[in-house]
């Protein structure tokens, strides 16, 4: 009954703006929001008990007007994004725990523990600034109320950069190792069946159980363990190329935007150095 921008429903749950509905339909679409806003603040004490990490980042949007970038824009995350974000990370633990429940295989998402060298990096940087990270395997309860005791003096979003820099890239597979950042026991993606093939195969395999259970004869051939493998595989090799790709292209935009500011001089802030 209502087709809303992030932007609106924040409006909504700060000041209470009436959101853009038809009238007959005004009181039960408030009435949803304002329980998804309430529910959202359950799910993320649940969150917070559990440990998951949470980052504070700065990220850049990249405006293009007329075919040239007119400005970069700091991205704000609103809570109206957090909503979303909790409730589709409640839909995928869902996904995996029904697929379990029937030993129906598909593919995780799986994010493991970060790297022993590159954790140690991060308790040396954190270190500097009076911050202590225990030694040895760092649980992400451990590593968020790290990053949370950081001296006014340090810039939370570069202490979050390095500590994103140390964890590992978060992979598909039909092996479930849990989810090292959401601290999660079992994840599956499950929520974009239409521009990511993972989602996809669990919507698959999920109808294969319902319509089972109704005794109903399966549709296709669901993939085998050893198909899953080579799938997830595929799928995390497609996805680190094109991250690749949108990060070649952010940061030739940026230059772009930057090339007639060339011999200026402005204020910032080192956030690494690398050997070159």
């Amino acid at each position: 009954h209502a087709r809303l921008t992030y932007e609106q429903v924040e409006a909504f749950i700060d000041s209470g703006t009436p959101l853009p509905v038809a009238t007959q339909h005004s009181d039960g679409v408030h009435a949803s929001v304002e329980a998804l806003a309430e529910l959202h603040v359950a799910m993320r004490d649940v969150r917070d008990k559990r440990g998951a990490l949470d980052f504070v980042t700065r990220e850049g949007l990249v405006v293009i007007s007329q075919g040239a970038v007119s400005s970069i824009e700091p991205v704000r995350r609103l809570r109206a994004h957090q909503l979303i974000e909790e409730a589709m990370i409640a839909a995928n633990v869902c996904a995996a725990e029904f697929l379990e429940a029937f030993e129906q295989p598909s593919l995780y998402r799986v994010h493991e523990a970060p790297d022993a060298a590159k954790i140690e990096e991060l308790r040396q940087a954190l270190a500097y600034v009076g911050v202590r990270l225990a030694a040895g395997k760092v649980d992400p309860p451990s590593l968020q109320s790290a990053l949370s005791r950081l001296p006014d003096t340090a810039e939370p979003w570069l202490y979050a950069q390095l500590a994103l820099r140390s964890l590992q890239q978060a992979v598909y597979t039909p092996n479930n190792v849990g989810h090292y950042g959401l601290a999660l026991e079992r994840y599956m993606h499950f929520t974009s069946p239409i521009r990511r093939y993972p989602d996809l195969l669990v919507h698959r395999a999920i109808k294969a159980v319902l319509r089972r259970r109704r005794g109903a004869r399966p549709q296709g051939k669901l993939p085998s363990m050893d198909e899953l493998h080579l799938l997830g595989e595929t799928c995390s090799n497609n996805e680190r190329r094109a991250e690749g790709a949108a990060w070649l292209v952010d940061a030739w935009l940026k230059c772009n935007f930057l090339q007639d500011r060339v011999g200026q001089t402005m204020d910032g802030v080192i956030a690494g150095v690398t050997e070159f």
